[in-house]
């Protein structure tokens, strides 16, 4: 498969949102080394990725594409027969369903803000996610769909005795339709309201045809899915969604870099010092008889040139190594010159670091990823 072909799309809103390249999509299969050289190939930061299954064996394929990945939730989808149901009267029939136009966006996002303030979904799973910035696109998802510009997305607002105290939205894609985002005020929970969001949008797209209606969540949120239930739906899907943090191009401070050639004394030095004397970086003929067209210096002189940096000139004096996750992508060769980009990808109030070294050749191939957790000593923070 090649990169261009991986079924993946650019997520602009998320991108923007979170100022990343963000990628996003459902794969019914997955093979690592595809998706390694897609996420190189588009220099993404993440990739949302949704598979069906178990999971067991996506986690294999996740771990041999190489990038710290996360399993950030399972979502459930529950479906229903429109044309063998019938609708149930609300439980609140003093109720108002105003469907929202671009006068009553300002109202939309005021009520998503106070009811999913709280809310966790797998955005929330990700460390590398503000979370105001995670409430501002469940604001920009609603509204969206309250703009009445979008052919097949409606939102409305429900009003009782003067006040808005409820939401949904909805779609629909030929015979089915879905119900999107559904929300009640906190302070008016717990008297039928969200039962009568499901009811409504039941009523009125088995009032339009539709065949069809399906709504989801987190497999956490176990209260709707008891009301989905007792309103007519089953579980029909279930989905794991994982997030794969590759991080290639973003960074909350400026991007250090440097160059540095490798020569012969630098391959003998390490020799020296590692006790590795492998004939692949010390004869030519040797590792030629492996397929390789020379001999190749060891992967972790590249990490050494990283500690040095990272020890010596940023963070600087007082990083300690906590962890690390590296991905060699290709050998490095005798008298060539590298390029070193060291990104900083979360920074912490206790001096915790997460940072991303890259090294790419001549020809700008990447041949190392270094994903780096370290932390840089209050004292030394200080100076």
């Amino acid at each position: 498969m090649s990169p261009s072909a991986f079924s993946l799309s650019p997520a602009p809103l998320e991108g923007h949102r979170f100022g990343m390249k963000v990628f996003r999509g459902t794969l019914e299969t997955l093979d690592g080394k595809a998706l390694r050289a897609f996420l190189l190939d588009q220099e993404a930061d993440l990739a949302i990725i949704r598979t069906p299954g178990d999971g067991q064996t996506v986690a294999t394929q996740f771990e041999r594409a190489g990038f710290p990945f996360l399993h950030a939730d399972v979502l459930v989808y529950y479906e229903m027969d429109l044309t063998t149901f019938e609708p149930k009267s609300l439980r609140n029939p003093g109720l108002e369903f105003v469907l929202c136009g671009k006068s009553l966006q300002p109202e939309l996002s005021k009520l998503v803000e106070t009811i999913f303030s709280g809310y966790r979904n797998h955005y929330n799973a990700n460390p590398f996610l503000p979370a105001d910035r995670i409430l501002e696109g469940f604001q920009e998802w609603a509204v969206e769909y309250g703009s009445g510009e979008v052919p097949d997305r409606c939102a409305w607002l429900v009003r009782r005795d003067g006040q808005w105290v409820a939401f949904a939205t909805c779609s629909e894609a030929g015979n089915t339709c879905e119900g999107v985002l559904y929300g009640v005020h906190p302070d008016h929970a717990g008297g039928g309201l969200y039962s009568d969001l499901i009811r409504f949008t039941q009523a009125h797209y088995k009032a339009k045809g539709l065949s069809t209606m399906k709504v989801s969540t987190q497999i956490h949120n176990l209260a709707v899915q008891k009301v989905w239930s007792r309103e007519g739906f089953t579980l029909s899907q279930c989905l794991h969604t994982w997030h794969v943090n590759s991080m290639l191009t973003y960074t909350q401070r400026p991007v250090v870099e440097q160059e540095f050639l490798v020569d012969d004394a630098a391959i003998q030095a390490y020799g020296q010092a590692s006790g590795d004397f492998n004939p692949i970086h010390f004869d030519d003929g040797a590792a030629m008889k492996l397929g390789l067209p020379g001999r190749i210096a060891h992967g972790l002189l590249a990490t050494g040139w990283i500690s040095k940096v990272l020890g010596m000139e940023f963070p600087g004096p007082g990083t300690l190594f906590q962890g690390y996750r590296y991905l060699f992508l290709a050998p490095m060769f005798p008298s060539h010159t590298y390029h070193l980009r060291l990104s900083t990808l979360h920074v912490d109030r206790r001096g915790a670091w997460k940072c991303l070294g890259k090294i790419t050749d001549q020809d700008g191939t990447t041949v190392l990823l270094a994903y780096l957790d370290l932390m840089l000593r209050a004292s030394a923070a200080q100076d």
